[in-house]
């Protein structure tokens, strides 16, 4: 409750209603009386969706990512025809240094690694500022890991919850995270798919570390937020130890070098 306004919850419906209409399967919400969200007394958002079932992608072959390229190709096309008003748009601003904010100002790093953290993580939002320049930003489904694919007959996505505006490769680097060889082979079938349905702009290859760093960033101050719910306690029990905050730390320094070689080279 309170993560998301009215207005934000109703893009992301608009956007599953807008992918339905191009019949591209994902799960939208019910429309019942003309409506898709509601309103409890106490003032809690809910809406329905249809069940519908599916499993998870447990090998990632050929065949499966050329129609997970497709998929995504047909997605963005779609996405790209409006803009998603009340969404955050997926950049070094909203999803870099504001997070950075929250995490100083909550205190939610321990007192010995405040220092190094914020450090290394400026110097990345710094050195990848002039990457986003000249990159097409449009609706994308934002959080396109191996758990928000599902399939039925063919691979379909869920969890459209964190939705934003953002650039294609967003969704793109997720399905392949990996950087070694066979992780890059994989993108490229994916990618060759792709361009048989729609067109992307390789530029946006020089933004995968950037938005990987972003999305740890991001996830640190989501979690810490939530802390006071015994929930995210259960879930995240190392959240508050040294250990947690030293990985941090040797991640975003490895993530500063991988942003540096991408200043000068498409990982492709």
């Amino acid at each position: 409750p309170g993560r998301w306004t009215k207005e934000q919850i109703l893009d992301e419906h608009q956007f599953l209603n807008d992918l339905v209409n191009d019949e591209i399967e994902v799960i939208a919400p019910d429309c019942i009386d003309g409506q898709t969200l509601f309103e409890t007394e106490d003032g809690l958002y809910y809406c329905l969706f249809p069940k519908k079932g599916g499993r998870p992608c447990d090998e990632w072959n050929e065949d499966l990512l050329q129609k997970m390229g497709r998929l995504l190709a047909r997605l963005h096309n779609t996405g790209r025809l409006n803009r998603a008003q009340h969404r955050l748009e997926l950049n070094i601003d909203n999803f870099g240094f504001k997070n950075l904010e929250t995490l100083k100002s909550n205190q939610l790093i321990p007192k010995e690694y405040e220092s190094n953290y914020f450090s290394i993580a400026n110097q990345i939002l710094v050195a990848a500022k002039d990457l986003f320049t000249g990159i097409s930003i449009q609706r994308i489904h934002g959080d396109c890991h191996h758990g928000n694919v599902l399939i039925d007959k063919n691979p379909f996505l869920i969890d459209f919850d964190d939705m934003s505006n953002g650039p294609k490769v967003q969704d793109i680097w997720m399905i392949s995270p990996g950087r070694d060889s066979e992780a890059i082979e994989k993108r490229n079938i994916l990618l060759d798919a792709y361009e048989s349905m729609g067109e992307f702009d390789y530029r946006e290859l020089k933004l995968i570390e950037v938005l990987r760093a972003l999305r740890v960033i991001h996830f640190s101050a989501w979690i810490g937020l939530r802390f006071d719910d015994r929930a995210f306690q259960f879930a995240f029990p190392h959240y508050k130890t040294p250990n947690y905050w030293e990985n941090e730390i040797q991640f975003l320094r490895e993530q500063l070098e991988h942003i540096n070689k991408a200043q000068n080279q498409f990982l492709y």
